[in-house]
């Protein structure tokens, strides 16, 4: 059995550096890489626009970026919003969006 990919976000960005050097990529690339994924929202290297189109291709065959993968929503008259999610290693969590007058928890 294929072991999963490695999880880009299980790197802190000085680690990432020394990794893909390791690989044989760049260092400046992980503050790239980190800016899409923690400032942009994005999770698939595919769409990391500024890396070469080779490096992302590279990134999505080795690599995932995704934490949690969203499994079911319920929404509520009330606006309430439930949602459960899937970890990596196959736990479910559940979440619950509130909202309120002037703000939301």
């Amino acid at each position: 059995m294929t072991p999963p990919p490695e999880n880009l976000k299980d790197y802190s960005i000085e680690a990432l550096r020394v990794r893909l050097v390791r690989d044989g990529l760049e260092s400046y690339r992980a503050e790239q890489i980190s800016l899409w994924m923690y400032q942009r929202g994005v999770d698939d290297p595919a769409r990391m626009t500024d890396l070469p189109s080779e490096q992302r291709a590279r990134l999505v065959e080795c690599w995932e970026a995704r934490s949690l993968d969203l499994v079911a929503v319920d929404r509520s008259r009330d606006g309430t919003i439930k949602g459960v999610l899937c970890a990596r290693d196959g736990s479910q969590i559940e979440s619950v969006l509130i909202p309120e007058e002037n703000r939301t928890t």
